[in-house]
């Protein structure tokens, strides 16, 4: 535990250092902070790693993860409950080894399920397509199958045709593995292609289908009726015009519930229209003011905005308090809202919550206040900003569109 002095020495020379710096340099929220600091510090990963896929040098997290351990008492020791300063004994090791076994097996059997019955080949096939996940020997004892027998089966002598069907669905199982059940046949064709693999997207579809993959579908979700809001409403000045022409001319954001065991958690989000991309989002168990303007405060933050910026929302309570429109005028922003009762004003937003609950929110059924602000840091960090094509951005990346366009 560091000493007062210490502390205050430790203050005082991160303060001279960032006020010193002439150059301009990101602020990234605590949350944020603390979610890099989170992942990197999961079993499964690494701090390059983290840092890459968030496009940040290594440095940067381990001086986040130096900061916390010395002002908030090593708070990333424990993480779901197992506390990894503990050092543990190699009997343990081999217990932890046998359980992670079992649950493998556990795994693999319930995607292979009915096929210990089946004749070798149906089991060699099922081996093939799931070697790369496992291994060969772990297949081929949980299956009771020969070794030996399955390599002589897999080497026999195939068609052109054939192989090239085999190598395709490969490449389609590995992207749609890669991008976890989000992409459809007409996205993974487009990531085949990118990779150097032209193909049609019914060839993709047909494969698929014959796999018995699918991506995840969304749920019907039926509007309400219009509710009359006019206490400090503005004008529809957006008028859906879904693009601009650069960065930080149009930003949209809105509210959306996410249930969690037993109760709602609230998230707010803030889009740069020109390439979809999400600038600034907050997750709280309340539906205030306070949610909105913490996610338009973290898109201030890490953009340099310019007078005249658009900020569109709907009529809700929350964007037309006082202190959140207050917010905008500060900043030299226009405020604008959509028409009363009427989503397809805010279409963009509208789509990206869609997308989120079917690909990351229903699939996932999350339990937990921290395993939802994780999966959300991963989704929109991650995933969404940096690799998730876009069919209106010419199937590129928020990411992979801003940095054309810096260029």
């Amino acid at each position: 535990v560091p000493t007062e002095l210490e502390h205050i020495l430790y203050l005082g020379y991160t303060y001279l250092e960032a006020t010193m710096s002439k150059h301009y340099t990101k602020s990234y929220p605590e949350e944020y902070r603390k979610e890099a600091v989170r992942l990197a510090d999961q079993k499964d990963r690494t701090t390059a790693s983290v840092a890459k896929e968030l496009g940040l040098h290594p440095n940067q997290i381990y001086n986040w993860r130096r900061q916390f351990n010395l002002l908030t008492n090593k708070q990333f020791t424990v993480h779901d409950g197992i506390d990894y300063s503990i050092k543990e004994n190699s009997e343990m090791r081999k217990m932890r080894k046998e359980l992670n076994d079992l649950k493998k097996e556990n795994e693999f059997l319930k995607k292979g399920s009915g096929v210990l019955c089946q004749k070798p080949r149906v089991k060699y096939a099922l081996i093939r397509d799931f070697r790369s996940n496992y291994s060969v020997r772990f297949l081929c004892r949980v299956l009771k199958a020969s070794s030996t027998g399955f390599y002589a089966w897999h080497n026999k002598s195939l068609s052109k045709a054939s192989k090239r069907r085999l190598d395709f669905e490969k490449k389609i199982l590995s992207t749609f593995a890669e991008f976890e059940a989000k992409y459809g046949s007409r996205r993974v064709r487009n990531e085949l292609v990118k990779l150097g693999y032209p193909c049609s997207t019914n060839y993709v579809a047909k494969i698929m289908k014959d796999r018995g993959i699918r991506a995840h579908n969304g749920k019907g979700f039926r509007y309400g009726r219009r509710v009359e809001s006019t206490r400090n409403v503005v004008g529809n000045i957006l008028d859906r015009r879904f693009t601009a022409e650069s960065p930080n001319e149009r930003w949209t954001t809105d509210i959306t519930y996410i249930w969690v065991n037993d109760k709602f958690m609230y998230l707010a989000v803030v889009m740069d229209l020109f390439s979809r991309k999400i600038i600034g989002w907050s997750l709280d168990d309340s539906m205030t003011e306070v949610l909105i303007s913490d996610a338009l405060k973290m898109a201030f933050r890490r953009r340099k905005i310019k007078q005249g910026l658009i900020i569109h929302s709907d009529r809700g309570v929350q964007y037309r308090s006082n202190n959140y429109q207050e917010l905008i005028n500060d900043n030299g922003c226009v405020q604008s809202m959509s028409r009363t009762g009427n989503c397809w004003d805010n279409a963009a937003m509208e789509s990206f919550f869609s997308r989120l609950k079917v690909e990351l929110i229903y699939p996932k059924n999350y339990q937990t206040v921290t395993d939802v602000q994780t999966g959300i840091f991963e989704y929109i960090e991650i995933f969404y900003n940096r690799k998730r094509s876009h069919s209106t951005l010419n199937n590129l990346s928020p990411f992979e569109f801003e940095s054309k366009f810096v260029k």
